[in-house]
């Protein structure tokens, strides 16, 4: 993997981390641009969809 990449196996860890979070914000994108909502936006409207429910039932 060291001669692959050309980093050092004393940072190998590090650099393993920092690729796995930038993969981690690309899906974390990828999903938001498919709904083109935010996941603070989701949440709201999922809690008004409950709100509006109880109040039906109420």
């Amino acid at each position: 993997m060291t001669a692959f990449t050309g980093v050092d196996s004393q940072n190998l860890p590090d650099v393993m981390v920092s690729v796995q979070f930038i993969l981690a914000i690309g899906e974390y994108f990828k999903k938001e641009k498919k709904t083109g909502k935010t996941s603070g936006e989701k949440r709201i409207k999922t809690r008004k969809k409950r709100e509006d429910k109880i109040n039906e039932i109420s």
